[in-house]
């Protein structure tokens, strides 16, 4: 049991999916708290874009 125990804690197959998984969870983290942050701004930008190309 020990020796199973050893294997399972040095085992490292899944690493750097794990690693992979939260750099991109935190990335999109990031992005969400941008977006939050400037609503209101990238709001009113696009609807000035909007309006000034309908004829």
């Amino acid at each position: 049991m020990k020796d199973f125990l050893c294997q399972l804690y040095s085992d490292e197959k899944g690493q750097g999916l794990t690693e992979y998984s939260l750099i991109i969870s935190l990335v999109i983290l990031g992005v969400i708290v941008v977006i939050t942050n400037f609503r209101n701004e990238l709001k009113s930008m696009f609807e000035n874009d909007i309006v000034n190309k309908l004829p």
